[in-house]
């Protein structure tokens, strides 16, 4: 009565089973179409939905064939496959569960998730427009139908697949992009994981962020290719035709809540050959060492004395 706005019934299916000094059975079953309805009081309304409904042994289930919410932001998310669950209805505040399977913009999914009750970019200082692409996610949501619903209520788990992700904001000054990239997200941390490009370096690995209001930094972390190209695009301040070759590096990023951070890459350079004539040395791809790169990521990039160490086989 108070959160469905609109909507047609078809096809009412009704049976009641009664025997003497027991409760009766009662079964209903119905298609709907253009419902409007809301999910959660704080959400935006679902609307254009259809698809089937059932009430039995006290468990109501609705499915949405088809159907969006629109957030803010990112334009429309098609809800087609998501189910709302109470599984006792006779119960005071009952549960209740909330099957996702979504598709949309990335923008569009992150501005659900910065509503009221989880503000999850807001409590991280982040705009909903921290990457462009497409994402397709499913997952849970459980919490219980009552007023003035909070954060800690609400249980969920939510993962899925990121297609033609690209983001300026995610690595200040970076663009991180992929085309196939996984991502979870729950009541503490949102991740986004997989091989994708840093500028225009190879790189697997992940973005994590907490979700907690003063959950710390977000960190990218992962495996980059070292090459000419990463240390021009880097800074590293090595002569042009220094490195050939390339040789796998693993790096850190910190990243705190204003855009600012520094970042560390470690490596053995197995494969990578480095050649300064002006110093009259040399290195050959087939020689291990271990390479240290400590910096600050700002515009010019800022790097601290880079450390090499040769490990004598």
């Amino acid at each position: 009565g108070e959160n469905v706005v609109s909507g047609e019934m078809s096809n009412i299916q009704l049976a009641v089973r009664s025997r003497p000094k027991h409760r009766p059975d009662l079964f209903l079953g119905f298609d709907y179409d253009q419902l409007s309805t809301r999910f959660m009081k704080q959400m935006p309304l679902i609307e254009g939905a259809s698809g089937h409904a059932s009430l039995y042994d006290q468990r109501f289930v609705i499915r949405a064939d088809q159907g969006q919410v629109t957030p803010p932001e990112g334009g429309a998310i098609a809800i087609a496959g998501t189910s709302f669950v109470v599984p006792d209805v006779t119960h005071p505040d009952p549960p209740a569960q909330v099957l996702l399977s979504v598709e949309s913009q990335i923008t569009a999914a992150l501005s659900l998730l910065d509503q009221e009750p989880f503000e999850f970019l807001k409590k991280q200082g982040r705009p909903v427009t921290l990457a462009e692409g497409r994402a397709a996610l499913n997952g849970v949501l459980e919490f219980p139908l009552k007023k003035n619903l909070l954060t800690e209520d609400v249980d969920f788990a939510i993962s899925g697949r990121l297609s033609n992700m690209r983001s300026t904001s995610l690595v200040p000054g970076r663009i991180l992009q992929g085309d196939a990239l996984r991502v979870s997200v729950d009541s503490e941390t949102l991740e986004v994981r997989g091989d994708g490009r840093l500028d225009n370096v190879p790189f697997s690995g992940s973005w994590r962020a907490p979700l907690a209001q003063n959950g710390g930094p977000s960190r990218v972390s992962g495996t980059v290719d070292i090459n000419q190209s990463f240390a021009d695009e880097f800074g590293v301040g090595l002569p042009k035709g220094s490195l050939s070759g390339k040789a796998k590096g693993k790096i850190d990023i910190s990243l705190a809540k204003d855009g600012k951070g520094g970042f560390s890459l470690t490596s053995d350079l197995a494969g990578l050959g480095l050649s300064l004539p002006q110093l009259d040395w040399s290195l050959a791809p087939a020689t291990r060492g271990e390479l240290k790169v400590r910096g600050r990521l700002d515009t010019p990039p800022q790097i601290d004395p880079v450390s090499y160490t040769h490990l004598t086989l």
